[in-house]
């Protein structure tokens, strides 16, 4: 894979003929954490560069996290020169999610490359979730051009990789590791996206976090479950690494990190695999989870951890596909859902009592022609898109049809569930 991101370290082999470029470098401007970076000018010389929020939902913000400023959905950019015209603009990108519409001259989203000829270019970064992290821009006037960089990825390992590291590399890699743990999510909600850790296949003291990349082909995964059961602990992996780079805030709590990157191949799965389990709940245990989230209002919090949650199907969904709700006993009222599951393994009826898994997600919602009405709050807790098995149903357990609606209440600060005049607590137990 041919990358343009390291164009300013080829600059200096040009000819007399090349001049170099004006650097603007957010990295060396010793700006605070999520720093807000709307409507703050950065001059270099005749170049200034301006962010701000636009049409965004989020501003523009400096990270230390992948050191460059980020920019959202909606927000612009406005590269300007007062004196002469900008005829090449380089980004040195450390997560080049997004793309750019401009207002002049052509933005390459592959090569992170404008060409035109214009005193001012305005920025506008696409709609949607993601974003850009913009280390430094190279900017070069009156049709001086850069020389391209025709590096190609080579492949590495991960001793090589935080070699590379040390040394303030800036092309992109394929990194060969053995993963040292599952994969696991730090996003709130999943955006299809896992890390992991991987060690060096001499030396496994040697390792190197991959950080929240996609799956092969820089596609997404469709869920942390789905990465799970795709790679295990102990297998040998390569992964793409578009970025290599040094996370954390104090010099002793430094680590290194992939970022940009994806699962590339399996290169030696790991001939006796750890079985993928995951902590298994009641369905009265679930929906504490999920009030636990406490999200906002008309959004949705979901747990970073996959459970698998057991209980009985008490109704069908007339309206959404592959819904269901779930109770702790055949013919409850259900408060859970298993909402619109991605894989089902049989048809399914009312009283089947069933496992679903996936990460827990609690849905404040509310009505939108009178958000202020909380007689008309709604909190949906579910598991959305997940998995959808037949269980054997516990035994000694007499499906019985309830006939009064659930309630919780609280006794000296502990959560009980009542229903049909009797009370058990969060696991499902009769305690009177």
């Amino acid at each position: 894979m041919k990358k343009f991101l390291s164009l300013f370290a080829a600059v200096l082999f040009a000819g007399s003929m090349m001049a170099e470029p004006i650097i603007l470098d957010y990295s060396a401007k010793g700006y605070a954490n999520q720093q807000d970076l709307d409507g703050v000018a950065v001059t270099e010389g005749v170049i200034s560069i301006t962010l701000a929020k636009g049409s965004g939902s989020n501003g523009p913000k400096y990270y230390t996290t992948g050191t460059g400023a980020r920019t959202y959905g909606g927000n612009t950019m406005t590269i300007a020169c007062s004196e002469g015209l900008i005829t090449t603009i380089v980004f040195d990108f450390t997560q080049n999610d997004k793309d750019y519409t401009v207002d002049a001259g052509v933005y390459s989203k592959a090569d992170a490359m404008w060409t035109g000829s214009a005193e001012t270019i305005l920025f506008t970064t696409e709609a949607g979730s993601g974003h850009n992290r913009i280390r430094s821009v190279a900017i070069y006037l009156n049709g001086e051009e850069p020389v391209i960089d025709t590096w190609v990825a080579d492949t590495i390992s991960v001793a090589a990789a935080n070699a590379l590291i040390a040394q303030k590399d800036k092309h992109d890699h394929y990194v060969v590791g053995v993963l040292m743990g599952a994969p696991f999510n730090v996003y709130d909600p999943f955006k299809g996206t896992v890390s992991f850790w991987l060690s060096d296949v001499e030396n496994p003291t040697d390792s190197i976090e991959f950080f929240q990349g996609g799956a092969e082909n820089n596609g997404q995964w469709a869920s942390l479950m789905e990465a799970q059961e795709t790679l295990h602990k102990g297998d040998t992996v390569m992964v793409y690494a578009g970025a290599l780079m040094t996370y954390g805030k104090a010099a002793n709590d430094t680590i290194t990190e992939i970022t940009g990157g994806y699962y590339a191949e399996m290169i030696g799965a790991n001939s006796n695999p750890p079985v993928v389990e995951y902590e298994e709940l009641t369905v009265a245990e679930a929906i504490a989870i999920a009030e636990a989230l406490n999200p906002d209002k008309g959004k949705s919090k979901s747990t970073t951890q996959i459970y698998a949650v057991y209980g009985y199907v008490v109704g069908i969904s007339g309206t959404k596909t592959n819904t269901f709700y779930l109770a702790d006993e055949a013919g409850a009222y259900g408060e859970f859902q298993a909402y619109q599951c991605a894989e089902i393994d049989a048809a399914v009826a009312e009283g089947d009592y069933v496992v679903v898994t996936g990460p827990i997600t609690h849905y404040f919602g509310y009505d939108k022609e009178n958000p202020d009405d909380e007689s008309k709050y709604y909190h949906n807790y579910e598991i959305s898109g997940g998995k959808l098995e037949h269980a054997v149903a516990p035994e000694g357990i007499e499906n019985v049809v309830l006939t009064e609606k659930a309630q919780k209440v609280m006794v000296d600060g502990v959560m009980y569930i009542v229903r049909d005049n009797k009370m058990f607590d969060v696991r499902g137990a009769q305690v009177r």
